[in-house]
């Protein structure tokens, strides 16, 4: 199973990734022919803040801001499927800052969790399964609340999200085996998995994001060491990512998407 790749390329791209607190409309507007879905992230990445605790207007204000959002893209005549990653609460960025004694940050994202589902119903949620940083078994925390509130029946779309920062092989791999176990016939995303893991997971999801590609994978051939600094450097670097993804994967159709669309623009 080849599992769809979101992000937000210099290129043309069928999968695109839109954060919530940086939305970059612009992208869409432009090459919306060539998007076949959309994924809006939560924003999740404002608690690498030492000194934040909750998003600015709650998760109820960043589910309204997701929405309009939503709205605005089907203004603009996007008719493809819009995901919204329902706003989670995370333990990787620094374990247990977001907890208020026993009320853990699990417990805070389900609240949010019901909160979307109950008063404002939508097809494409990503209902966001959180547990805790590096323990892979705490996410059946999450996932038997929802079965016990019989949301796993009822929806399909679900985000494995307490992976965004980890490296360890181990701990992604036993993961997204037990979300697997769990969630059989739904369709699961990764959130920020790595290309070391992807070899050892691509058959266990249905699609994961990353905007790692910023950063060269293949310094050799790339000829750098730095974060990409122009659009061609942006070009460069995402083709060489897509190239590798590739070869992990085993599967020619990444690659050749870029290619018969001539949309990696290079040489």
């Amino acid at each position: 199973m080849r599992p769809r790749f979101f992000s937000l390329p210099p290129v043309p791209w069928p999968y695109i990734l839109i954060n919530l607190n940086r939305p970059t409309i612009g992208y869409v507007r432009r090459y919306k022919k060539h998007i076949e879905a959309i994924l809006i992230d939560s924003g999740i990445e404002i608690f690498r803040r030492s000194n934040t605790y909750d998003y600015p207007d709650g998760f109820q204000g960043q589910l309204i801001r997701a929405l309009k959002l939503r709205d605005k893209l089907r203004g603009m005549g996007i008719r493809v499927p819009i995901y919204i990653t329902i706003a989670d609460y995370c333990d990787d960025y620094k374990h247990m800052a977001l907890w208020q004694d026993d009320y853990t940050n699990i417990e805070r994202t389900l609240w949010s969790i019901f909160y979307a589902l109950d008063n404002y119903p939508y097809k494409y949620y990503l209902i966001p399964i959180q547990g805790y940083n590096e323990v892979p078994s705490s996410i059946e925390k999450t996932l038997e609340y929802l079965e016990l509130s019989g949301i796993l029946k009822t929806h399909r779309y679900y985000a494995i999200a307490n992976l965004c920062v980890s490296r360890r092989i181990d701990t992604i791999v036993r993961t997204l085996k037990i979300a697997r176990t769990w969630l059989r016939n739904k369709y699961v995303h990764a959130f920020g998995i790595n290309l070391r893991a992807i070899r050892y997971v691509h058959n266990l999801i249905d699609s994961f994001d990353s905007m790692a590609w910023t950063r060269p994978v293949n310094t050799k051939k790339l000829k750098a060491n730095w974060s990409c600094k122009n659009k061609q450097e942006r070009i460069r670097f995402f083709h060489a990512w897509i190239e590798r993804l590739n070869k992990i994967l085993n599967n020619q159709k990444i690659t050749n998407y870029l290619k018969e669309k001539d949309l990696c623009g290079l040489s």
